[in-house]
């Protein structure tokens, strides 16, 4: 009898045994499966690791579509033209071909540019972001790491154009720095990221208003 009664118990602690391993094994399936949703979500919105931004003091998410990724940009109508065209001298440049890149940089440049050596479109947005807001906190100061960005160092001579919601550009005072460029802008609309190589006895550069003495040049680190 005492035999039976012990054949029993153990019987019965095997089968709890069982029950505890399969309850484990169904809460590891569970585990693995948010984990997998939470990386698919994070590759979603992989666009936003192409730069860290602020608002005021406030950091923010922003999305950076760029040609270098043949991701479409997008423009309003009056900046359609000139979009266009400074893809499509972006793209000649990229292909070792000549481009009007050069001439359209020291159109808005005062230091003189001797060469574009590379350059990319990008257009920047930040989700639930008004102009108003944006107009408040005295614009946006990104710092671009990707594209050729990416190889910058704080000695990459650069020049960036920002293209107006009119469809007129505007040069935006930029820092080159290790592995990015970063830069104000006080409106959300495509930019003109380059790195040029700048002339060396030229002391005057003609912008859209005329000639402007060099002098008066925005200050590296001005944002």
């Amino acid at each position: 009898m005492k035999k039976k009664l012990l054949t029993l118990a153990l019987a019965a602690a095997f089968a709890l045994s069982f029950s505890a391993t399969a309850f484990a094994a169904g809460s590891s399936t569970a585990t693995s499966s948010v984990s997998t949703t939470t990386t698919t979500a994070t590759t979603t919105t992989a666009t936003s690791d192409a730069a860290n931004a602020t608002v005021g003091s406030t950091p923010v998410a922003v999305t950076v579509a760029s040609t270098a990724d043949s991701v479409e940009l997008s423009a309003k109508p009056a900046q359609v033209t000139q979009l266009n065209a400074a893809e499509k001298a972006v793209e000649a440049l990229n292909a070792g071909k000549e481009n009007g890149l050069k001439d359209l940089v020291n159109s808005y440049s005062a230091a003189p540019v001797a060469d574009v050596v590379k350059a990319e479109v990008i257009d920047v947005s930040i989700p639930n972001m008004t102009a108003e807001t944006l107009a408040a906190n005295g614009g946006v100061v990104l710092t671009y790491t990707k594209g050729i960005a990416a190889t910058f160092t704080p000695a990459t001579k650069v020049r960036v154009l920002h293209l107006k919601a009119d469809g007129t550009w505007e040069a935006v005072a930029a820092q080159a720095e290790q592995g990015g460029v970063t830069f104000r802008l006080t409106s959300l609309s495509p930019v003109v990221i380059t790195e040029v190589k700048e002339g060396a006895d030229a002391t005057t550069a003609t912008t859209a208003a005329g000639t402007t003495d060099a002098s008066k040049a925005p200050k590296t680190g001005e944002f």
